[in-house]
């Protein structure tokens, strides 16, 4: 997600950068791991990659992306170079 990364970091916007880390890892912890409990680091490791790249990067849009999900901000990204 490099070009994703690139489309929403500009220089003047590392603040914003890290309230949508935050963001981002509140909506992990309410939405994945506050109900699972992990066997090990394996299977953790497993479950939040498919929670990533299965859910939060291909099905759930977000607003500072104009209400797209990223995949298909990439997508654009990659169509329009």
């Amino acid at each position: 997600m490099i070009a994703l990364a690139q489309f929403i970091i500009d220089k003047n916007s590392s603040s914003l950068f890290a309230v949508g880390l935050a963001t981002f890892h509140a909506i992990l912890k309410k939405e994945e791991v506050n109900h699972v409990q992990y066997l090990d680091f394996h299977s953790a490791s497993l479950a939040l990659f498919q929670f990533i790249e299965g859910w939060y990067n291909r099905k759930r849009i977000h607003s500072r992306l104009g209400y797209r999900t990223p995949q298909e901000v990439e997508d654009l990204l990659k169509h329009s170079a």
